[in-house]
């Protein structure tokens, strides 16, 4: 399979695979921080929130986000997703579906975006709200993910969206490949055994 760079591609490319590869060049504004410093909360319709915060994976890395003392005690489902990423917008249904068999658990939702069609921050806010996806939205690139990788020994020079990790209640990442949310019990049947670790 021929390897690709994101920056050279139509997007058409990135929407039927949904695959990098290599250490692709990422543009500037997603590079750069954005401006805003405080999170951006959206109420939910239901009792839950969606929570933005563009900033803090340029400054702490995605690993150094998920070990973050707000998250102590809890199992943390971590999605890595594109919004232009159809396989990742098709398995939003059934993480819903998780999340509601999972509802009366210490478990938080995470969620790391790369965005890359320009006004980046409008568009990231726009899919994550269309979706009503409840939980913390950070903003990424692919060279945090990559980062993320390699903090947990599991560097590759290919990288696949959507990728699902958990986390255990100590902040390590003890399942860097999870089944998808369209793999439901058995996706439910892991975070379980995660929330039982002592």
């Amino acid at each position: 399979m021929k390897k690709f760079k994101i920056t050279a591609i139509p997007v058409i490319i990135s929407l039927l695979l949904c695959t990098a590869a290599g250490e692709p060049e990422m543009r500037s504004e997603l590079l750069s921080p954005p401006t805003e410093n405080k999170a951006d909360i959206t109420k939910d319709r239901h009792t839950a929130e969606i929570n933005f915060y563009p900033k803090p994976v340029f400054q702490l890395g995605m690993l150094g986000v998920l070990q973050q003392e707000k998250y102590r005690g809890k199992v943390l489902v971590v999605d890595i997703w594109g919004t232009w990423c159809k396989p990742c917008v098709a398995q939003f249904p059934h993480l819903k579906a998780v999340k509601a068999a999972l509802a009366d658990q210490e478990v938080e939702y995470v969620y790391f975006a790369n965005e890359i069609q320009a006004p980046v921050l409008e568009n990231w806010k726009k899919v994550v709200n269309s979706f009503n996806l409840t939980g913390d939205h950070y903003l990424t690139g692919k060279d945090q993910v990559f980062q993320l990788m390699k903090d947990i020994d599991q560097y590759s020079p290919r990288f696949t969206y959507p990728t699902y990790m958990i986390v255990n209640r100590e902040g390590k990442v003890v399942d860097h490949d999870a089944p998808k949310p369209s793999e439901g019990d058995e996706l439910i049947k892991r975070i379980r055994e995660v929330l039982a670790e002592d």
